[in-house]
């Protein structure tokens, strides 16, 4: 798990001086799955998590189906929207 932390840190910001290069970090992610250590599923886990901490809403956030949450979150949309309406 250490590895998979650091390799996510390398793409954001902040100090990396402390972290592995990135590739001998995929030589061990690499070596850790080929001798398994990472199962297949704990991997496809892995992607999910960063397809959801990526900017866009994706087929992992959920699903609201909540009237009263999905009522708040058009008003929201609405609020937004009539703020940076320019006439």
């Amino acid at each position: 798990m250490t590895l998979v932390r650091q390799q996510e840190r390398h793409t954001h910001r902040g100090e990396k001086r402390a972290l592995l290069p990135q590739p001998q970090i995929k030589r061990l992610l690499t070596l850790a799955r080929t001798d398994g250590f990472l199962s297949s599923s704990a991997l496809r886990r892995i992607e999910i998590e960063r397809e959801r901490a990526g900017p866009r809403f994706g087929p992992y956030d959920g699903e609201i189906t909540d009237p009263h949450c999905w009522r708040c979150c058009v008003r929201g949309l609405v609020l937004s929207l009539s703020i940076v309406r320019v006439d």
